[in-house]
């Protein structure tokens, strides 16, 4: 099926993210439909694409007649997705013509009605005019600024298509892609500067796992982890320096990328928490431990109940404990650990494997513990029954 331009202004997920979107739906059923507007996908991308590509389930679509189509898709992913600053404002420049397109339709249905003219004397909007209008009106909605749109906007039109790409991804800020542009005209210079970011470890994930915002997790946290599986022989985003405090029998670092390996054994993972790391840790956590090669996981991450990272984890995890409380990591400095100030959200554990009883005795003196209720079966007019 075709999907409609409105949909792709959206970064699409992983092929793992894909992969354990499906095997979920094959499990549990499609929660939500795929919406067709004109007989086109306009929401549900994702959805179609894992059944179609990786899924067995037939899929379920519904028919929408919106008056907006942009604000349509927009109210039905903008809240859902966890996406960074960056990415929030080059969707919002990607969303930035279907904008400007409704107001020239409202322009032109008030002229038709005498609006502009006879009724409050006022002259039809310019073109300027509703290209300013279209970026506060798509700054609205993504929950961002005009300027970082405006900046965005240059982007789409003057960045190559990895420049573009990396920004979409949320591997790359607006504010950097903005400079390269600037620096380099050219979009093969432009290709060649995304290139040497990457290698140089220059994206948010280098600060995260090189110690200048690495936050340790606790030893008691780590105590139980080890308390529940036996061991650590896997921390798949760590540091040498980490490793002091953890202490794994084996490690992922940037150098050999934790994500392009596979995972053995007993797992824990404390992921880099910015986007799209936190995502792309989560994922392959999730695909270990439906592929077996990791035998079980701890999960260590920020509550965030809202994102889609967090949902693929839930439904992913054999159990869940949310913390009482937030977790006081730790910071390296002069060689000790101490304590950073308290962080912004309370942390949640995910557990995988099949040691449920012995995570929730465990666990439980830290948080609540919870199972995710999996349907069943299916009733006859086609509803999930847990």
């Amino acid at each position: 099926m075709r999907f409609r331009p409105e949909c792709e202004i959206w970064p699409l997920m992983t092929d793992d993210e894909l992969k354990a979107l499906a095997r979920d739906i094959d499990e549990r059923g499609q929660l939500y439909p795929i919406s067709l507007y004109q007989g086109d996908i306009l929401d549900g991308r994702n959805r179609y694409l894992a059944i179609t590509r990786f899924g067995k389930t037939k899929p379920r679509y519904e028919n929408v007649n919106p008056e907006s189509p942009i604000a349509f898709t927009i109210s039905h992913n903008e809240k859902r997705r966890q996406m960074n600053d960056g990415q929030r404002s080059y969707c919002a420049a990607l969303a930035m013509p279907f904008f400007e397109t409704e107001a020239k339709k409202r322009q032109a249905k008030g002229q038709a009605k005498g609006r502009e003219t006879r009724k409050t004397g006022s002259a039809p909007i310019g073109a300027q005019q509703l290209k300013h209008r279209a970026a506060d009106d798509a700054a609205k909605a993504f929950n961002t600024s005009s300027r970082t749109v405006q900046r965005s906007n240059l982007i789409k039109k003057k960045g190559s298509a990895k420049l573009k790409d990396a920004v979409h991804r949320g591997a790359l800020s607006p504010a950097k892609a903005e400079q390269i542009i600037k620096t380099y005209p050219e979009k093969s210079k432009q290709d060649r500067q995304v290139a040497l970011i990457a290698e140089s470890k220059m994206v948010t994930r280098a600060k995260g796992l090189t110690g200048e915002f690495e936050w340790y997790t606790p030893r008691k946290y780590l105590d139980l982890a080890i308390a529940v599986m036996g061991a650590i022989d896997l921390d798949p985003a760590s540091s040498v320096a980490a490793q002091k405090h953890v202490k794994a029998k084996n490690f992922f670092t940037l150098e050999n990328d934790g994500l392009k390996q596979v995972w053995h054994g007993r797992v824990f993972l404390n992921p880099p928490y910015a986007m799209p790391f936190v995502r792309d840790f989560t994922a392959k956590i999730v695909a270990s431990s439906k592929a077996g090669t990791m035998s079980e996981g701890i999960l260590l991450v920020n509550n965030a109940t809202d994102t889609e990272w967090f949902s693929l984890a839930s439904i992913g995890c054999s159990a869940l404990c949310l913390t009482r409380g937030r977790i006081s990591f730790l910071e390296a400095s002069e060689d000790e650990l101490i304590e950073k100030p308290s962080p912004t959200h309370g942390q949640a554990f995910f557990y995988f494997g099949p040691n449920v009883e012995r995570f929730a005795k465990v666990f439980s003196a830290v948080g609540n513990i919870w199972t995710l209720l999996r349907p069943t079966s299916k009733t006859a007019n086609g509803e999930l029954s847990i």
